[in-house]
């Protein structure tokens, strides 16, 4: 008799989470106090820009549709990103702008 597989659940954890060891694919590791097998190993996302995480348009300012104001910076430079927001402001531009609190990283 063929046993029969429990479907697969998709969880994304980060490194801190599974006890900061790097997995491969395959690999085993508790999470949780169950015994899970790493399916897929992604790289962690490296963002160099401050943008929201629905990318809230910027243009125009009323109804805006389009995406084109951005604060850049570099991953490697010291700083993560805290809070990126577009704010609702009508009156001061054509476009809304881009708010983002970025904090030095821990070394």
């Amino acid at each position: 008799m063929k046993k029969e597989l429990s479907p697969a659940l998709r969880i994304e954890l980060t490194l801190e989470e599974i006890g900061g060891k790097q997995p491969t694919a395959s690999s085993e590791v508790e999470i949780r106090g169950m015994r899970c097998r790493i399916l897929e190993v992604k790289p962690p996302k490296i963002r160099t820009n401050a943008v929201d995480e629905l990318a809230s348009p910027t243009a125009p300012a009323t109804n805006p549709r389009s995406r084109i104001d951005y604060i850049f910076y570099r991953p490697n430079s010291g700083f993560e990103l805290v809070e990126s927001k577009v704010v609702p402001e009508l009156m001061a531009s054509d476009h809304r702008p881009v708010f983002a609190i970025l904090k030095i990283a821990p070394k």
